[in-house]
C-alpha cells in the first residue's frame, strides 16, 4: 500500500472508500482497496469502517433479512455517509414510518464524508415525505439564539430563524489575550473560581486542552479521541500487551515490528520495506519466534529494527507472566522517560496510569485472569469513546474536548478558546472547508444554555503554533522567544464586535 503516499493520505482514502461503494469504480481507488483487502486477509483482520458496507452487502444479497423495521427514526442524517445513508434505506419496510432529522448548519464530518445532501435532497428518493421545521429553540438564551441566527445567515443556508423559547437572555463574553500563556491563566483562574459551576470547554488543538487541564486541577477532564494512545511508546506498549494476550494476533505482531527499535516511531521509512518482503503464512507469536530464530531471514530497510523488535518481543514472551504483572511491566513508568517533551511525558505518565487502572479493574471483575479479555475491553472502550475505568465513569465539573467532540452536548456555560485564525481555518484555503469550520464554530456557539464565552490569544509561541498543524505567517521575537502574531479566526461571526481585553475582565486578581 506504499503507493498510497502518507499516512494522511492513507487514512483519507480509508474514509472515501468506506463511505460510498461507488468510489471504488475508480482504477486507483480499486487498487488500493484491494492492497487494503490483502492486508487485512494476510492478518485476520478486519476494519471498523468496514460494517456498513457489509451490511448493505448482506442486505442486497439477502443473507441479511432486509425491510424488517416497520418505523425507523435518524438523528443527525447529515452526519451519515452515502453508504450509511442507504443502510437505512434498506432495513425500512416501508410500510411503516421513516423519520430523518438533521440540520445542515451543523455537517462538520466532511473528513469522513459525510453526505448533507441527503437531507436536502430527500424529496428526490421519497417524494410523498413530509417536511416538518422545528425553529423553537428550547436550549439557548434568546443572546445566544440571535447570535447562531447571524451565523446561519452569513452561512447562506436559506434557514428560517430559530425563535428563543427561554425566558433567560443569556450572556456572550468575547475576549482577547496578550498571549496564549495569558489566556490560559486567567481562564482557568475564572473557571477555578466559579467552583459551584459546570464548565464545557472547547479547543482547536489538543495542546491547549491539556494546559487547561493542568492549571485548572483535578476539577477538569480532557475527553480528546484515543488520548490514551496518541503517543507512539503508548501505542508500542499497547501492541506488546495485545502479542501477549493474544498468541495468534497478527496485526498486534505486525505494528510492533513496525516501531523503532530506538525511538519508538513507526512510518514508511523504517520498517515496512522489510516486512513487505516476510513470508505471509506467519503471524503472532510464531511470527515473533521464526524472526528471533534467524529461522525467517529479514532483507531490505528497516531489517535491524525488526530484528530486535522480536527479540524484545520474544523476551516478554517467555517470561510467562500473570496478566496483572504484564500490566504493570508493560506500561511501566519507566518506558515515559523515552520521552523527550517534558510535557508530553507528563500526559504519557497518565495516560499509563489510565490504563493501568482501567486493566486492574477489569481483572478484578473477571472470575478468571484473562490478559484477552482486558485488552479487548479497553480497546472497545477506546475504541467507543467510553470512559477507560470507573474512576472516569464520574462526569466531572470542567470537561475539555475539541469542537467537534462537542456535538450532542450541552452545558450551561461553555468556553471556545485558542480560536485563532492560524489554527481555524489554518493553512486551509478551500472555500468549502472554511465554510464548514463555520458551522463548526456554530456547532460549538450552540452548545451554550447560558452563557459563552469565545476567547483567543494574540500572541502564541511559534513551536506551539508549527508543532501542532498552524499556519505560521508572522514570527516576531517577543521576551527572549519567538512568537507567532495570532488573531481572532476569520471565521468568526462578524456580529461579534463588543470584543474585551482580558486585562479588563479582571480573572487573574
Amino acid at each position: 500500500i506504499t503507493n498510497a503516499g502518507n499516512m494522511g493520505n492513507r487514512r483519507y482514502m480509508l474514509n472515501m472508500l468506506q463511505s460510498d461503494t461507488a468510489n471504488y469504480k475508480k482504477r486507483s481507488n480499486a487498487e488500493f482497496g484491494g492492497a487494503v483487502e490483502r492486508w487485512l486477509r494476510k492478518h485476520r483482520a478486519m476494519l471498523i469502517g468496514d460494517v456498513p458496507h457489509l451490511c448493505v452487502q448482506g442486505l442486497k444479497s439477502g443473507s441479511i433479512p432486509s425491510q424488517i423495521f416497520d418505523h425507523v427514526i435518524i438523528d443527525e442524517y447529515q452526519d451519515l455517509t452515502v453508504l450509511e445513508q442507504e443502510l437505512v434505506r434498506e432495513i425500512w419496510s416501508k410500510t411503516g414510518t421513516l423519520v430523518v432529522l438533521g440540520d445542515n448548519n451543523q455537517s462538520i464530518y466532511s473528513f469522513r464524508f459525510n453526505h448533507p445532501k441527503g437531507i436536502e435532497d430527500f424529496h428526490t428518493d421519497w417524494p410523498e415525505c413530509e417536511d416538518l421545521v422545528f425553529n423553537d429553540n428550547y436550549r439557548n438564551g434568546k443572546s445566544i439564539v440571535n447570535l447562531a441566527n447571524l451565523m446561519a445567515a452569513e452561512m447562506r443556508r436559506g434557514n428560517k430563524q430559530m425563535h428563543a423559547m427561554k425566558e433567560n437572555v443569556g450572556d456572550i463574553k468575547t475576549v482577547y489575550w496578550k498571549t496564549l500563556n495569558d489566556e490560559i491563566k486567567c481562564l482557568s483562574s475564572h473557571i477555578r473560581s466559579r467552583s459551584d459551576d459546570k464548565f464545557l470547554v472547547l479547543v482547536p488543538r489538543h495542546f491547549i486542552g491539556y494546559r487547561l487541564k493542568d492549571a485548572i486541577g483535578d476539577d477538569a477532564r480532557t475527553t480528546f479521541d484515543e488520548e490514551v494512545l496518541e503517543n507512539p511508546i503508548a501505542q508500542e506498549s499497547f501492541a506488546l500487551a495485545s502479542l501477549l494476550a493474544n498468541p495468534h494476533d497478527f496485526v498486534a505482531a505486525r505494528t510492533y515490528l513496525g516501531y523503532n527499535s530506538i525511538t519508538h516511531q513507526h512510518g514508511l521509512k523504517y520498517n515496512s520495506d522489510s516486512y513487505c518482503k516476510i513470508p505471509s503464512n506467519s503471524g503472532g507469536h510464531d511470527l515473533i519466534d521464526k524472526i528471533a530464530n534467524e529461522e525467517i531471514v529479514i532483507k531490505g530497510n528497516g531489517q535491524k529494527h525488526i530484528i530486535e523488535q522480536a527479540k524484545k518481543a520474544q523476551q516478554w514472551i517467555m517470561r510467562s507472566l500473570s496478566p496483572d504483572k504484564i500490566i504493570d511491566d508493560v506500561f511501566d513508568d519507566k518506558y515515559t522517560n523515552d520521552e523527550n517533551d517534558m510535557e508530553k511525558r507528563k500526559l504519557l505518565l497518565e495516560n499509563f496510569q489510565e490504563i493501568r487502572n482501567a486493566a486492574h479493574e477489569i481483572l478484578d471483575e473477571i472470575p478468571e485472569p484473562d490478559l484477552s479479555q482486558v485488552i479487548n475491553k479497553i480497546r472497545y472502550r477506546i475504541a467507543t469513546r467510553l470512559p477507560l475505568s470507573k474512576y472516569n465513569s464520574k462526569e466531572p465539573r470542567v470537561r475539555i474536548m475539541t469542537l467537534h467532540s462537542a456535538k450532542g452536548l450541552q452545558e450551561e456555560n461553555v468556553i471556545i478558546c485558542g480560536i485563532v485564525d492560524q489554527f481555524i481555518p489554518g493553512k486551509i484555503t478551500d472555500i468549502e472547508k472554511c465554510e464548514e469550520y463555520r458551522r463548526l464554530l456554530y456547532v460549538g456557539i450552540t452548545r451554550a444554555q447560558n452563557e459563552v464565552i469565545i476567547s483567543w490569544p494574540n500572541k502564541i509561541l511559534l513551536k506551539d503554533v508549527s508543532g501542532n498543524r498552524g499556519r505560521v505567517d508572522d514570527i516576531r521575537n517577543y521576551k527572549g522567544e519567538k512568537w507567532v502574531e495570532t488573531g481572532r479566526s476569520a471565521v468568526l461571526p462578524r456580529g461579534l464586535t463588543e470584543v474585551t481585553s482580558g486585562d479588563a475582565m479582571h480573572w487573574c486578581e
